[in-house]
């Protein structure tokens, strides 16, 4: 009953590996615009700092599968947020059915159910923070984020340059992904036109291609940045590799101190 449906009414558990792997879709989400969702993403919250003694919350998928036209494969993936819950908060608010608004069009309408949708994920977010505030307000929160964050609020509904401005999250790790110093330098400009640059962290692929210099050149390029710091991402290698980096890394760099 909570799962997302998209445009032409369809819930997302319909899909296939096929069609989610083609709609660039990680698995199945649930729609945000229910309020269940809401209490149930807060609740999961409440019962880990109910029962075990952590530093901080970190959040994965706080957004929208992707959702509208892609500039790469140059034709429109899926949409979703049309769940029928969602669809009736929708309509009592602005008395229109979002099915009934073209999505292959920019106007007025569009603009509505869009910014509804980044409105949902932004109130989460919201609540989680009450949640972790009130708990301990030496908590951290801090969400994975797209790395450019104008296709972040269009095509994910995750406006996490607000979350940030409005101190609904403590640090945003930047999903800034890319083997390429052009493309990571491209994320590092993003990240800075927020002007939060001391509660951002940016994201450094590893796998098993990668070498020490390039790992190292993007940790320098993002200190150089202002920075607050850097995430590893991901699992798949080894942990000489981790060590050695670790001895070539300049940590007296970190200005930045919680």
């Amino acid at each position: 009953d909570w799962v997302t449906y998209d445009y032409s009414g369809r819930a997302m558990t319909a899909y296939s590996k096929k069609e989610l792997s083609r709609n660039l879709l990680e698995g199945y989400f649930l729609d945000p615009a229910i309020p269940e969702v809401k209490d149930y993403i807060a609740g999961i919250v409440k019962d880990i700092l109910s029962k075990y003694r952590v530093e901080g919350i970190h959040l994965d998928f706080i957004r929208y599968p992707y959702s509208g036209y892609n500039s790469y494969a140059k034709r429109y993936f899926s949409d979703f947020g049309y769940n029928p819950v969602a669809r009736e908060i929708f309509k009592e608010k602005y008395r229109i059915d979002p099915v009934n608004i073209d999505r292959f069009k920019d106007s007025p309408e569009k603009d509505l159910f869009d910014q509804f949708r980044r409105d949902q994920i932004t109130d989460i977010v919201k609540r989680i923070n009450e949640v972790v505030k009130s708990k301990d307000r030496n908590l951290i929160l801090s969400a994975a984020v797209m790395p450019r964050y104008d296709w972040g609020k269009k095509v994910y509904f995750q406006d996490w340059p607000l979350w940030l401005d409005e101190h609904l999250i403590d640090l945003a790790c930047v999903m800034s992904y890319s083997a390429s110093t052009a493309g990571f330098n491209n994320y590092i400009n993003y990240a800075k036109d927020t002007h939060n640059n001391d509660r951002i962290l940016m994201g450094i692929i590893v796998n098993k291609n990668t070498g020490l210099k390039k790992a190292l050149e993007q940790i320098n390029i993002s200190y150089n940045n202002g920075m607050r710091g850097y995430s590893i991402f991901s699992f798949r290698h080894d942990k000489k590799f981790i060590e050695d980096l670790n001895d070539l890394i300049e940590y007296k760099r970190d200005a930045y101190k919680y």
